[in-house]
Order: structure tokens, then sequence, then C-alpha cells
């Protein structure tokens, strides 16, 4: 949506650059989530030869 906006017109600084941090946020907040043991859990396959 950002870059749409600053392709088409003018964007202005703080307005980029919170949008610039907020997706920093968001990344770090989806690694973090990578980082639970409940995520990796679920990946696991188990052998059917028990």
């Amino acid at each position: 949506m950002l870059v749409v906006w600053d392709l088409a017109g003018h964007l202005p600084l703080p307005l980029g650059v919170a949008g610039h941090e907020g997706s920093t946020v968001l990344v770090g907040l989806n690694g973090l989530r990578l980082l639970r043991e409940s995520a990796w859990r679920s990946g696991v396959v188990q052998d059917s030869e028990g």
C-alpha cells in the first residue's frame, strides 16, 4: 500500500518511516512465533512402524 502511494504521488516521510518500522516489528514477531515449541511439533512426521 505504501509503495503504491509513493510511486503514485508523494508519501510523507513520517508515514514512510512508520510503515517501515511497523513492517520490521511484524517480521520480528513472526520470527518469535517460529521459536515457540508448538510451532515445530506440528511439522514432525511420525514413523508408522512404531
